[in-house]
């Protein structure tokens, strides 16, 4: 749904494991041929595979950091929204601009790096992070956190929405925060 709606085959949904102790995860993207395209992944907290057969995304500590960091995330979206990483990557933020962005406010953190393959790059997310319901990965898409998976789905497609109507609004005026 998310790689149809976004245009985007890399990222992930993530789920935490109702006994806390790890995490599902599912690619957006097709596997390779052999691999049931409905696999779900498990993964405890340091990032080890516990079930799959998928190669382990490279952006595993993204998720680690950020669900050790955030007791009240039961799921993280990581998503590459051409519009949204296209202003991110311009230096802008996203920022409550309509009802459907409300949640970002006076604007989303920015965290600049590059894939996020190590612990250290991880936690420095969930750093940026804080306590905000996203970050924008300069040059590298978005993170978004809810209490499901419903929740953070939902905005990963505002925030692309968001992202389409700061730039059409800046083609006539200034974007202001709502």
């Amino acid at each position: 749904f998310l790689a149809e709606k976004l245009d985007d085959i890399w990222g992930h949904v993530t789920t935490r494991l109702p006994d806390g102790s790890g995490f599902l995860l599912k690619h957006l993207r097709i596997p390779a041929p052999g691999i049931d395209p409905d696999e779900v992944m498990a993964f405890d907290y340091e990032g080890h595979p516990v079930s799959g057969r998928q190669s382990v995304p490279w952006e595993i500590p993204l998720y680690t950091s950020i669900f050790r960091r955030r007791p009240d995330v039961g799921s993280v979206v990581h998503v590459h929204p051409p519009v949204a990483t296209a202003l991110a990557t311009a230096g802008a933020t996203i920022h409550a601009v309509s009802h459907e962005g409300l949640e970002f406010g006076p604007g989303l953190p920015t965290f600049s790096g590059d894939i996020i393959d190590t612990q250290e790059l991880g936690d420095g997310v969930a750093e940026t992070l804080g306590p905000a319901t996203g970050c924008m990965l300069k040059g590298h898409g978005a993170v978004l956190v809810g209490a499901t998976v419903r929740h953070a789905t939902i905005s990963a497609l505002y925030l692309e929405r968001t992202a389409k109507q700061i730039v059409w609004a800046s083609a006539v005026g200034r974007p202001e925060v709502l």
